[in-house]
């Protein structure tokens, strides 16, 4: 059998193994040496990094689900109405990353129990406390997440195999011979390969570096002087902090000088609180380890708090 009917074969199968699929397209990307499909394929297995752009339909829609104690107990829907309406789009959806196996795995385990569940997601801390309790009278969220229905992950798994089938497909309908090695038939020009692959593949997600980062380490020590605003903006700024959050620290500061706060006032905490929350969903323009290490670090100098 050729490979290209292997991948079509593996494709069509009413119980199919997914990342054996996507191996079978791994060794005809290479042997066609397109290197757009090899990292397709790699990441799908693997798992897409946090700074690579993700497909479409790796993006899936989830329920939100607290857990409450108090005089009302148990597992709750949560309306979106909780959350401030800049954060709800990120509450309407999920990003998954992991590789496909993993996915595979899963639905095997819910298959083996009762069917139910699903994958879970979690709030960031401090999250469920601060929005979901005001749902319940006298009762409390301690948890909180989000949930994707095992329909949604299996939904996920066969688009993955209908973009391999019509990619395999359309190789074959131009080269039937495609990535055998051993026959003098299997050529065909990387310029139809890509049309090819960004038709049937590609979709609507045009970035597939893998391994490119585009991270900015700061060095704060010593570089933000106390009561110097212009230096903390340009400081955060260069870190990679948008400048809508720059405009509410502002505002933040300005609060809290108002108020006669001495050290971080509660704007200031507030505000720090947000943006890590942001960047825990994915919505900041910087990860979380950013915000506890050079944007927090920053104000602190800026502040001119010292330990002790």
């Amino acid at each position: 059998m050729s490979l290209l009917k292997e991948i079509i074969a593996e494709a069509t199968a009413k119980t199919a193994d997914v990342p054996r699929m996507l191996r079978l397209c791994m060794v005809l990307a290479s042997r066609l040496k397109f290197d757009p499909m090899l990292v397709w394929v790699r990441e799908e297995l693997e798992g897409y990094p946090a700074e690579a752009e993700l497909p479409e339909y790796r993006v899936l829609r989830v329920r939100n689900k607290g857990r409450f104690i108090g005089r009302v107990q148990g597992v709750l829907d949560l309306p979106l109405f909780l959350i401030p309406e800049s954060l709800r789009p990120h509450f309407e959806q999920a990003e998954i990353r992991d590789g496909v196996a993993e996915y595979e795995h899963l639905l095997a385990g819910l298959a083996s129990a009762d069917g139910t569940g699903g994958l879970e997601i979690p709030w960031p801390a401090g999250m469920a406390v601060k929005y979901a309790s005001s749902y319940v009278v006298d009762g409390q969220c301690i948890e909180a997440w989000r949930e994707i229905s095992p329909a949604e992950v299996a939904g996920m798994l066969d688009k993955i195999k209908t973009k391999v089938l019509a990619f395999a497909l359309q190789i074959e309908a131009e080269a039937p011979n495609a990535g055998d090695i051993e026959s003098p038939a299997a050529s065909i020009e990387e310029r139809r390969v890509s049309q090819i692959f960004n038709t049937t593949i590609n979709g609507s997600v045009q970035n597939y570096a893998a391994g490119a980062t585009s991270i900015n380490q700061v060095a704060v020590g010593g570089s933000v002087q106390a009561g110097d605003l212009g230096l903390l903006l340009t400081t955060l700024r260069s870190a990679g902090v948008a400048d809508a959050d720059l405009e509410e620290l502002k505002e933040a500061l300005e609060e809290d000088g108002r108020s006669g706060a001495a050290g971080m006032g509660e704007a200031v905490k507030g505000w720090l609180g947000g943006l890590a929350a942001k960047a825990a969903l994915g919505a900041a323009s910087i990860g979380s380890d950013v915000v506890s290490g050079v944007v927090a670090q920053a104000i602190v100098a800026y502040l001119g708090i010292t330990g002790g």
